[in-house]
This record gives structure tokens, sequence and C-alpha cells, in this order.
């Protein structure tokens, strides 16, 4: 690597707390009070005060109210289903051609019930945000922030980074 890429790179690195010092000093928002939302950056969900999720989008306004949402595409609240659906030993029914994280499930015999009290538990949520405009300080923060606030599958959060 070149002295150039590395000093870039330390650069994004050097800006990570400064980051999430920002994103911590952000009043709590909640699904029916999002203020004003930057057009780009990350969020970070919260759960009875304790951080479960970092999230990132190129569009905030649209990804926290697909998250909040009382709709299908409550994608937050799929997560939810989905992980206490695998904590009863219940595998959902894969479909081909959609992506696993929705399980539209009718074997499931919990499902929808399932997935109603995770559409609950996510209208409950607060969440906070740090406008990030550059890509790779906003893919870079999404970890960063997630290891820092330990949410992470192995901290007990929601954050995989698996991809499909």
């Amino acid at each position: 690597m070149t002295n150039q890429k590395l000093q870039a790179w330390k650069n994004v690195i050097d800006k990570m707390p400064e980051l999430l010092q920002t994103l911590n000093l952000d009043n709590f928002r909640t699904p029916d009070n999002q203020g004003d939302l930057p057009r780009k950056g990350c969020y970070v969900l919260y759960e009875n005060g304790k951080p479960i999720y970092v999230g990132r989008s190129k569009n905030l306004p649209s990804r926290i109210d697909q998250h909040v949402s009382n709709t299908k595409s409550a994608t937050f609240a799929y997560l939810l289903a989905k992980k206490c659906l695998t904590d009863l030993d219940i595998e959902p029914m894969r479909i081909p051609g959609k992506p696993s994280s929705r399980i539209t499930n009718a074997d499931v015999k919990n499902y929808p019930n399932t997935l109603s009290e995770a559409r609950e538990r996510v209208s409950k949520m607060q969440f906070r945000i740090v406008k990030v405009n550059d890509d790779y300080e906003q893919y870079s923060f999404e970890l960063y922030a997630a290891l820092e606030l330990g949410t992470t599958l192995e901290q007990g959060g929601y954050n995989s980074f698996e991809t499909s």
C-alpha cells in the first residue's frame, strides 16, 4: 500500500471517534418525533436506552421510515422476528428469489404474532443519527460504531455484517 493510500485510510480512521461523539450528542429521536434528518449518514437504534443496531444510508429519512413503519418494508422488524424464531429453534422457510431477511413464512405457526410483536417493539425504539456524506467514512463508521457500542451479534446486538 502506498503512503498516499495509507494516509487516506488514516484520515478516515482518525474521524471515527469524533463521529461517535457527535452521534452520542444527538438527542434521542422517536418514530413520531424524528426531527430534521440529513440525507446521508449513520443511525443507531436503541431499545430501553441501549444501542442494539447501527445502520447507514444514502437516504436517511427513507431508511428510518422503512425501519419504523408498520408496513411490509419494516426491515428491522423482520430482523427481530427472524432472530426470535431462530431463538425458538424455528427455521424460517427460504423462498427462492426473495431476500433471506424477508420471512413471509405461512408455515411457521408463530410467525404472524412474532412479526407483529417485533413491529410493536420497533415503534417504541429511539434512534440517533450522525451526518456522514463520504461513502468510505459511512462504511467505516458503521463498523466502528457497531463495535464500540456493542451492537454486533457477538456482543448481543443485531449487526452481523453477513452478506448473502
